[in-house]
């Protein structure tokens, strides 16, 4: 699911940085996901990251000629690297009660929350923009509202896991945050290549990027801090 996933991402991730994308444009990304995901699951992490880099420099050669380098090399790892956080953070484990899976469904629902939560505060309060600019449908209010209702969520969360109510707390503030900060960088990108949706596979919604842009980045995040101390939830 997730290499099915990182492919559409990339997909339109190239249809909207290069107009002029020849085939092998969109071939170089989805099969740099899907090869470094299997080293990655095979146990080999340091060579599902060097299939990354290999990946990203091959990505910038072949649009060489048309100019636009930077937007092929980076990205690739832009999409592929929370794509493979997902997979660290979801680890071997089996079953759907395993400690890996729960970590990852916390993830999961805690950035939902805080996306439905900005939603409703936003559109029922309204009030001050957080960044007309980059997202002008974003509110202060909204921000508050969706951080409430992760908060909510992920205690909620927590005690199901069976783990103190004060964790899921703890671990739902950042995360919030850091699926707003993911959100802005996206709006920011789509801003500097002048597109409004990355695709229509949603009708109106845009494209999947538009809807997992939150996601990738708190999945990114998380792994990062899980990279750094694993006894935050181990497994």
């Amino acid at each position: 699911m997730a290499a099915l996933l990182g492919i559409r991402l990339s997909y339109e991730f190239v249809r909207m940085s290069d107009k002029e994308a020849s085939g092998i444009a969109y071939v170089i990304p989805a099969l740099t996901i899907v090869a470094s995901i299997v080293l990655l699951v095979m146990g080999h992490d340091v060579y599902a990251l060097a299939t990354i880099a290999i990946g990203s420099i091959a990505a910038a050669l072949e649009r060489y000629r048309r100019g636009g380098v930077l937007w092929s090399l980076l990205g690739l790892i832009y999409i592929a690297v929370p794509v493979l956080a997902t997979q660290f953070i979801r680890g071997n484990e089996a079953g759907f009660t395993s400690a890996a899976f729960q970590r990852f469904l916390f993830v999961v629902l805690v950035v939902v929350a805080a996306d439905v939560g900005a939603y409703l505060g936003g559109s029922k309060i309204g009030g001050p923009k957080m960044a007309p600019k980059l997202s002008p449908n974003k509110t202060w209010s909204g921000f508050v509202s969706g951080l409430i209702l992760a908060c909510i969520v992920g205690m909620i969360a927590m005690t199901l896991f069976g783990k103190p109510v004060l964790w899921g707390l703890i671990l739902a503030i950042p995360i919030s945050v850091i699926s707003v900060i993911g959100d802005f960088f996206e709006s920011a990108l789509k801003r500097k290549l002048n597109v409004k949706d990355t695709g229509q596979l949603l009708p109106g919604h845009g494209g999947l990027l538009d809807r997992l842009d939150a996601l990738m980045a708190a999945m990114f995040i998380f792994a990062l801090v899980l990279l750094v101390n694993p006894s935050i939830w181990p497994i």
